[in-house]
């Protein structure tokens, strides 16, 4: 990532969200490391859809479940 210390070092696991989107976001970043720089597009292409599932429930009524 960039030099700011955004980036967990080594052995340091990636922080976590609460929401099941978010985790999917996640996952599909942790594996950019491992992949060429073109299959990177897909990656984020993927993350993006997890997080805009998870901006879509906002409006949902908490405890109501998801339709």
């Amino acid at each position: 990532m960039t030099e700011t210390g955004a980036e967990p070092s080594e052995g340091q696991p990636m922080p976590r969200g609460g929401d099941e989107a978010v985790q999917g976001a996640l996952s599909a970043l942790r594996r950019l490391g491992d992949l060429p720089v073109a299959e990177h597009v897909g990656v984020f292409e993927e993350a993006l859809t997890c997080l805009e599932g998870a901006l879509a429930s906002v409006d949902e009524p908490i405890g109501e479940p998801r339709r």
